[in-house]
């Protein structure tokens, strides 16, 4: 911020962000420094030890795109205008190192968000949509009720002997074991919360 004292920077922290293309893309960035005329940078804090973060992440990109929403009611954008994308994450061992940073542009993300992350929201509504198991599976509040976490762990075979299985039916199971964990994970999570409201 001291680089930018005299040029009429501002700084928020725990800053809503959100935009009037579509109102469910929203977020809570850490902290937004925007220079006028010149840059918008987003820093972003992750204290968790689980999960690597990297600047390029599409949440971290989305945070990138809502700021420049923001910024563009105060000062004027050019798709030239720099926007610098930090994570800071101390606890995770990184080559990197603790504090990462992506520098792009407001004509990058605005095609990004227009082109990809519109109509991957849209198709989210379509009553017919097909749901996905995926690492995005970890963070999902809809785990415990997800028919396609539930019918991969109905689909997996306890019975089979994995010495005897093939490299294939290894390779299958293998890639539904993070999916079962998942669930398992979040059946744990919904039992505990159960438990200290006193159910049996």
């Amino acid at each position: 911020m001291a680089q930018h004292a005299g040029k009429g920077a501002r700084r928020c922290v725990e800053m809503s962000l959100s935009s009037f293309l579509d109102a469910e893309a929203r977020g809570t960035a850490d902290t937004v420094i925007d220079v006028p005329g010149e840059r918008i940078v987003v820093v972003d804090f992750k204290h968790g030890l689980g999960v690597v973060v990297e600047p390029s992440d599409e949440q971290m990109r989305e945070y990138g795109y809502l700021a420049v929403e923001e910024a563009a009611d105060r000062w004027q954008l050019g798709p030239d205008t720099v926007v610098e994308l930090y994570i800071v994450q101390p606890r995770i061992p990184h080559l990197k190192g603790p504090v990462r940073l992506l520098v792009t542009n407001v004509r990058a993300l605005t095609a990004w968000f227009v082109e990809s992350v519109l109509p991957a929201m849209a198709r989210t509504r379509d009553p017919e949509a097909q749901f996905a198991i995926g690492a995005w599976c970890r963070f999902c509040p809809a785990r415990e009720t997800c028919p396609a976490l539930r019918r991969e762990v109905e689909t997996v075979r306890l019975d089979l002997d994995p010495e005897t299985m093939t490299g294939e039916e290894l390779g299958v199971l293998m890639r539904r074991r993070d999916a079962v964990r998942r669930y398992l994970d979040s059946v744990a999570e919904a039992a505990f919360k159960r438990a200290v409201n006193g159910e049996d």
